[in-house]
């Protein structure tokens, strides 16, 4: 019962948690409207990518708040809806909207920029004199009216500081030496080979010629020409006018945060009135061609913004610089920011501009952590199936049972509406209706598992209507052992059932209970006599000898089963008998005599004796008509040994026909001695005359190499190039092998 218990007290804590959770994500506030705010900005940050319009909006939004709402509220459904997890209609998770107006000024400098700048070459000509004056000091000059000798009168020569006037510069690849590592061999000069003898070791290599470096290419003897003096070691100085007008100066103020979401609403960026026209509203603007100052500017703007702006959009003017016009333009830029809440938190996102700009997915951190927990939740829950399914499957295969499949799936079932209660609840939706719903698949659940537990009434209502196996089921799930009451009644029930001796005896063998184990072996018993009467009808010996041995010994010692015994041993003997197996015959005939009566081991007996007299009869006349004297001998042999073996014992006496047998087999023997007597004779004389044939053979083969070995002799002496008995090659004469060679080495032939 521990499964349902867990199942009971998880349920519970389980319906508990979704109670509390759906208390804490409900949220009863009203539809959002769209308020006035301030003109600051709010402490949502901005996010630092860029803004993008979602659709097309119509400027006259901004003239009627209801319409302006309504606008706010469909963008912000359309900007939702590309969320991890976001509903269907995202509209609902709102809770407020806030309009900001916010005032910012640009202020346009339109600027002219001539400076003095210093330009520097090579010295080209021939003369090596240095001009080290001190250079023509231009902070007195005026870059817009320069003097019209400005470059002969700053011109002036230094020595070059990167080669210090030497004109050539050290290589960096060799350092100077200009020579650089052998890349083929790595500076080892050798690399292995093949010779042309074809063998194989170190040789020069062939880049380096074995010296392990080689000339650098990138240099001349070890320098390179220096690129600033172009080797001459000098170079010339002089001043130049630069510049021109700039295209303008850009201020905003103020900028940062509150304009950053557009492309014009930082320092420096060009931006036609169009452009800017389409983010914020022109409220006036002022051109002048000096620099402007507090009284130029129209009454329209704030006081405030003049005191906090004012300095800080000055235009940023470099050196050399003058102003040619100044514009000055005053914008209303829109925000709208909309705060919205999920997952137990809230955030606010702004709507920037006229055409209501949106910040990108990636701000959004409510929906993520959201969908992030939502993700968790699902393997949680999907958990939850799984588990009771493993639970189940460890405690055994008694447990795999369609109620278990059931349970399994209503608590997929549960943990699916438990989802739907949290997807609802983190929302701030009412997830009431879809709680009620997940209570009853928990019932359901928790019904199937105290049904599914096995129980010790259900296995022994199983026992007594035949079912069996159902019961052992049952009890093996409980973890019950033998010596529980019930499981004797099974085994005894099993063994009654059994329709062989050994089923039933193995069941009879597992039984505690010593009366019930003794009707379950008399059970057996009766089974082993009747299968032993079936075999014996059907001919079946050993089958039926088999069956016999399955019952005890009292049962093996009684009267029917001695009866048994004793067919058993006559048919055996009458198969003897058929296969001419006298021994095997008499043998079963004495076996049956003492299990049974001795009557029909004797009938076994006569049987045999007149089967063997029957094949003395025929072995005497086939040996009569034998022509063969071996197989003639042979069958008499044979004839006398069953007589004097079988017949004789219970004649008594020898009968004439045994004496003129044994007769006959004495006459025959000796006559079968001489003739192999005779025939070893031959034999013997037929080996003689193969030796003398072969010593004959052999001899020719010897006299035959002799002469073959003289006719090579002879040829040898005809010859010359003979070694002599010390060693040497002969002379010019042919001398016997046991002289000595005077000639001395060599051969003369």
């Amino acid at each position: 019962m521990l499964g349902v218990y867990l199942l009971i007290v998880g349920a519970i804590a389980l319906v508990g948690w979704l109670i509390v959770m759906t208390r804490k994500h409900a949220t009863t506030t009203a539809p959002p409207t769209l308020v006035a705010a301030p003109m600051t900005a709010s402490a949502a940050p901005l996010p630092h990518q860029l803004f993008h319009p979602v659709r097309a909006i119509d400027p006259v939004v901004f003239s009627d708040p209801r319409k302006l709402e309504a606008t706010v509220a469909s963008i912000f459904g359309t900007w939702a809806a590309q969320l991890p997890g976001a509903p269907r209609d995202p509209c609902d998770v709102i809770r407020r909207m806030e309009l900001r107006t916010r005032v910012v000024g640009r202020l346009t400098s339109r600027l002219d920029g001539t400076r003095f700048v210093w330009r520097s070459a090579p010295h080209r000509s021939r003369e090596r004199n240095l001009r080290t004056g001190v250079p023509l000091d231009h902070a007195n000059l005026d870059p817009y009216n320069p003097p019209r000798d400005l470059k002969s009168r700053s011109m002036y020569l230094s020595l070059c500081s990167h080669c210090a006037g030497d004109g050539s510069i050290e290589c960096v690849d060799c350092g100077g030496a200009s020579r650089v590592t052998c890349r083929g061999c790595n500076g080892a000069g050798k690399l292995p080979g093949v010779t042309a003898s074809g063998a194989r070791r170190l040789l020069n290599c062939k880049a380096c010629k074995g010296k392990a470096s080689v000339v650098c290419a990138a240099c001349t003897k070890g320098h390179l020409e220096c690129a600033s003096c172009r080797q001459s070691g000098r170079v010339e100085h002089w001043l130049e006018v630069d510049g021109g007008p700039r295209d303008g100066d850009f201020q905003i103020e103020p900028d940062g945060e509150l304009t950053k979401a557009f492309r014009w609403g930082r320092d420096g960026i060009a931006a036609s009135n169009e452009e800017v026209a389409v983010d914020a509203r022109i409220v006036c603007s002022v051109t002048r061609d000096r620099i402007l100052n507090l009284d130029d500017l129209p009454p329209e703007v704030p006081a405030e913004w003049k005191r906090d702006s004012w300095q800080a959009i000055q235009a940023r003017l470099q050196p050399g610089e003058r102003l040619l016009t100044q514009t000055f333009t005053l914008l209303e830029v829109p925000s709208v920011e909309v705060t919205y809440a999920a997952g137990g938190g809230s955030q606010t996102i702004a709507f920037e501009g006229r055409r209501l700009l949106a910040p990108p997915a990636s701000t959004d951190t409510l929906f993520a952590r959201r969908a992030s927990s939502l993700r968790r939740l699902v393997f949680v829950l999907g958990a939850i199936p799984f588990s009771i399914f493993v639970f189940y499957a460890i405690r055994g295969p008694y447990f795999l049972q369609p109620a278990m499949a059931a349970i399994v799936g209503t608590a997929a079932v549960a943990a699916a509406i438990i989802y739907m209660v949290l997807w609802c609840a983190t929302l701030g939706r009412s997830g009431w209706r879809w709680l009620g719903l997940a209570i009853p698949p928990l019932a359901v659940a928790v019904t199937l598992a105290i049904l599914l537990e096995p129980q010790v009434a259900r296995a022994r209502s199983y026992m007594e209507s035949g079912q069996l196996a159902l019961a052992k089921q049952e009890l093996e799930a409980l973890a019950l052992d033998e010596t529980t009451p019930i499981w004797a009644d099974i085994h005894l029930k099993e063994a009654l059932q059994a329709s062989s001796c050994s089923d039933a005896s193995q069941h009879a063998t597992r039984i505690i209970d010593l009366a019930k184990r003794a009707s379950a072996l008399a059970h057996a018993d009766r089974l082993a006599l009747q299968g032993a009467h079936a075999a014996l009808g059907a001919r079946e010996l050993d089958a039926a000898m088999a069956a016999l041995q399955c019952a005890s010994e009292i049962t093996r010692s009684s009267k029917p089963a001695r009866g048994i015994h004793a067919r058993v041993a006559i048919a055996r003997g009458k198969q003897c008998i058929d296969s001419k197996q006298w021994e095997c015959a008499f043998a079963h005939a004495t076996e049956a005599g003492t299990a049974t009566s001795t009557v029909d081991a004797e009938g076994l007996r006569s049987e045999a004796r007149a089967a063997i007299q029957r094949d003395l009869d025929v072995a005497i006349a086939s040996a009569r008509d034998e022509t063969a004297l071996d197989r003639r001998v042979a069958t008499q042999q044979t004839a006398v040994a069953l007589w004097s073996t079988y017949l004789l014992p219970e004649a008594g006496s020898e009968p004439p026909q045994l004496i003129s047998l044994r007769a006959q087999l004495q006459k025959d023997q000796a006559a079968f001695a001489k003739a192999n007597l005779l025939a070893l004779q031959q034999q013997a004389a037929e080996a003689k005359r193969l030796r003398a044939a072969e010593a004959r053979t052999q001899a020719r083969e010897e006299a035959a190499a002799e002469r073959l070995q003289r006719t090579e002799a002879r040829e040898e002496s005809r010859s010359c190039c003979k070694i002599c008995s010390k060693g040497y090659a002969c002379g010019d004469t042919c001398i016997s092998r046991s002289r000595t060679c005077h000639v001395g080495r060599g051969c003369a032939c």
